[in-house]
């Protein structure tokens, strides 16, 4: 009597799950960008598929794609308003505070032109996990308990809201393009460099159609996601998630090193996660129902 490789379909799903991350996780590395919002949608719609909750995923994550979209089609539209972009107030503070560009003096003791360092690719690659570290984390949450993920999720569209209406009032130039103009020297935007050997893949994405604002520094969003997904990993799962605190930290640093970011922009980007996550800690009692609604799937793979 023959005895099948694999006896359960749960077995199956969790071998085709893992298979499914494991490209999905050789693409990111290898390609050294980001993987654009709408993208990773369909990327983790695809494992909610795979574990019979495909509808149920549409429906819970369908708003925050909305909100994204509506944010990253706006934002660059605030070139038209006409408001001063700030350049030179940036420097001098950055100078006040730190009595240098910490910028200038992380690429002039690290970057080598024409020479890219292992710490140049991994700090390119979690400055492109933006969007795909923060939503695999809510994904995850959503899986164990949808009221953790609904907290989240408000959490992080008020903090994407709130960058987006800075960059309407407040648009700053990144150290990258201030030299590009010449208001600084010496910097120079890595990123730029570091394509040439990454994994040419060109995917469809919405993204690539709506024009990006180039002078949206402050605050950083790319330090205020990960820290805001770190507050509410140690909040749900105490101590077990400390680990997370890497993510934030290298990003942080990676920033401000590649030329994205001044160090005040990082700080302004931690503190607007901080509220955010602080409002939604008020709210919480009406924001964690933990009462499914009528037609909410059964997990398909236990826990």
């Amino acid at each position: 009597m023959m005895i099948p490789l694999i006896r359960k379909p749960a077995t199956t799903r969790r071998l085709l799950l893992i298979g499914y991350a494991a490209l999905i996780l050789l693409f990111w590395v290898m390609s050294y960008r980001s993987l654009r919002f709408d993208l990773i949608f369909l990327i983790l719609l695809g494992a909610a598929a795979m574990m019979q909750r495909g509808r149920s995923f549409i429906k819970d994550w369908l708003p925050i794609l909305m909100i994204l979209l509506a944010y990253e089609a706006t934002r660059g539209m605030v070139d038209d308003l006409g408001w001063r972009v700030h350049i030179t107030d940036l420097i001098n503070t950055e100078r006040w505070l730190f009595g240098t560009i910490p910028t200038v003096d992380l690429q002039r003791l690290w970057y080598t032109a024409g020479i890219y360092h292992w710490y140049d690719y991994v700090f390119a690659l979690f400055y492109g996990s933006f969007y795909f570290i923060p939503f695999v984390a809510g994904f995850i949450l959503w899986i164990k308990q949808r009221s953790h993920f609904r907290f989240f999720a408000n959490g992080l569209a008020l903090l994407t809201l709130a960058g987006f209406v800075t960059y309407a009032l407040f648009p700053a130039m990144p150290p990258w393009m201030a030299s590009e103009q010449g208001y600084i020297s010496g910097v120079t935007k890595i990123l730029v460099g570091l394509t040439q050997y990454a994994f040419k893949v060109h995917l469809p994405s919405l993204y690539m159609m709506i024009g990006a604002n180039q002078v949206a520094a402050m605050p950083s969003l790319h330090s205020a996601w990960p820290w805001y997904t770190f507050l509410c990993l140690t909040y749900f799962y105490r101590w077990k998630a400390v680990w997370f605190i890497v993510v934030p930290t290298t990003i942080w640093l990676g920033v401000v090193y590649l030329g994205e970011h001044y160090i005040i922009d990082v700080i302004a980007g931690v503190v607007y996660a901080t509220i955010a996550f602080l409002i939604v800690y008020a709210l919480r009692k009406h924001i964690l129902d933990t009462t499914p609604p009528k037609n909410y799937d059964t997990p398909a793979i236990s826990s």
